[in-house]
């Protein structure tokens, strides 16, 4: 595990036509996670145009606790296609996320905002939130860009093969233990629970 503590990343410059992570990128499968505590980043900038090129890149198991404080970096803060979970504190993601086929959770006692992103194409094996498990604060803030939403959740699913006669709740998001969430300037499309196994 790589830990960060107390860590600041700003003004980085990354120069390629395609970049996986402008500051840090995980490796699959959770072999090396990366834990990251009381740290920020603001402005890294990068010439690559991949949605991939955001200051994480993040294609294993990504942890947070204490403060955190993401600005200002070119593409977005986090692009993951594996794991997020907020486990306390506070975490502010202000140029936004997109996830792809991962999942995110923030714990009891934690909060994330997040300004800006998409979540797509996610699933959950565990009855709660396709794309998102809340038990904490949650804040999802877009805004109206030509008409449409500027956060997207898009073709989420949620599913419990293990018990396929369990009661399923939030293809895109999940509050549970008494989580509570602020979702504006949100669009949702394509969510649901797949049941199929009841058939």
């Amino acid at each position: 595990e790589l830990n960060i503590e107390n860590t600041t990343f700003s003004g980085n410059e990354t120069e390629a036509n395609k970049v996986y992570g402008s500051v840090i990128a995980t490796r699959p499968n959770g072999v090396h996670p990366i834990a990251i505590k009381d740290s920020k980043f603001i402005d890294n900038i990068t010439t690559a145009t991949n949605p991939e090129s955001a200051a994480i890149y993040n294609s294993g198991t990504l942890e947070f606790r204490g403060t955190n404080t993401f600005s200002g970096n070119t593409n977005g803060d986090i692009y993951s296609v594996g794991t997020v979970d907020v486990l306390d504190g506070t975490t502010t993601l202000g140029s936004g996320m997109v996830q792809d086929g991962g999942r995110t959770t923030v714990a009891s006692g934690a909060a994330l905002t997040i300004n800006g992103g998409e979540f797509k194409d996610s699933s959950s094996a565990v009855s709660y939130g396709g794309a998102i498990l809340n038990e904490g604060n949650l804040s999802i803030i877009g805004e109206d860009v030509d008409g449409e939403k500027s956060v997207k959740f898009v073709n989420n699913v949620v599913t419990n093969p293990a018990k396929p006669d369990s009661h399923m709740y939030g293809g895109a998001i999940a509050n549970k233990n008494g989580g509570t969430a602020t979702i504006d300037g949100v669009s949702f499309q394509g969510n649901g629970v797949d049941n199929s196994a009841l058939a």
